[in-house]
């Protein structure tokens, strides 16, 4: 195959894998600090209204009357949380052969990029730059 084709293909294969990989690597991220702040597990217990201790006194945790609003605003978390996840581990067979895919294709850039990195190491050794 020619350079000229292999710097091509290694370019366009390059600008799908860029958007892809952020995806994935976005949801991902997404994903871990969600589970650092406790947002996205749901399978941890939930959080109760327990007496807050401030300077040696106990107060009882703050209740609102509108917790609606709350209640709201975790149920559009967890459905952020579940899109997530589904960008990221989801789509069943579907999504597991993109994944492997996305995987392979990877691995043939990472190939492309090591014969174009060859081709000029060897012109460079005969001489002749780029």
């Amino acid at each position: 195959m020619k350079e000229a084709s292999i710097r091509s293909v290694h370019a366009k294969l390059g600008l799908v894998l860029a958007v892809l990989l952020t995806l994935q690597a976005l949801s991902g991220m997404l994903m871990a600090v969600g589970a650092l702040v406790g947002v996205d597990d749901e399978d941890a217990p939930k959080q109760s209204a327990a007496p807050v201790v401030a300077q040696g006194a106990t107060m009882a945790a703050p209740t609102h009357s509108g917790d609606s609003g709350a209640k709201a605003e975790e149920d559009e978390l967890a459905g952020f949380g579940k899109v997530v996840k589904a960008v990221h581990l989801g789509g069943g067979k579907g999504g597991a052969v993109y994944r492997i895919l996305l995987i392979l294709a990877y691995l043939v850039q990472m190939g492309l990029g090591v014969t174009i990195y060859a081709r000029v190491r060897s012109r460079k050794g005969r001489g002749r730059a780029t």
